[in-house]
């Protein structure tokens, strides 16, 4: 048999305000503020049920961290991207 292949994942270092305030700040430092904003808003990934409707159905949003990429879905599957993320709070609040 081959050798198994399993997802590696590395652990990203958390930025300090005045980091944050760069344009290109990446959506995964950005993640912990936006949940402070509305804590409500499950955060999931392609484990725990992103992209599967019977899981974004239980919420009216859910944020979605898939690779480097940040989505806000709703319980629809109607899924929202920015070049900011910090743009797609103003949906929510």
């Amino acid at each position: 048999m081959g050798a198994h292949i399993y997802p590696t994942y590395t652990m990203q270092t958390q930025l300090s305000l005045s980091e944050l305030e760069r344009d290109k700040t990446k959506h995964v430092n950005l993640l912990p503020l936006l949940t402070e904003l509305r804590p409500d808003i499950p955060v999931l990934f392609e484990h725990t049920g992103a992209g599967c409707l019977s899981v974004h159905a239980k919420h009216t949003w859910s944020w979605v961290l898939w690779s480097h990429f940040l989505l806000l879905v709703d319980k629809n599957m109607k899924c929202y991207v920015a070049a900011d993320a910090r743009s797609l709070a103003l949906l929510v609040v």
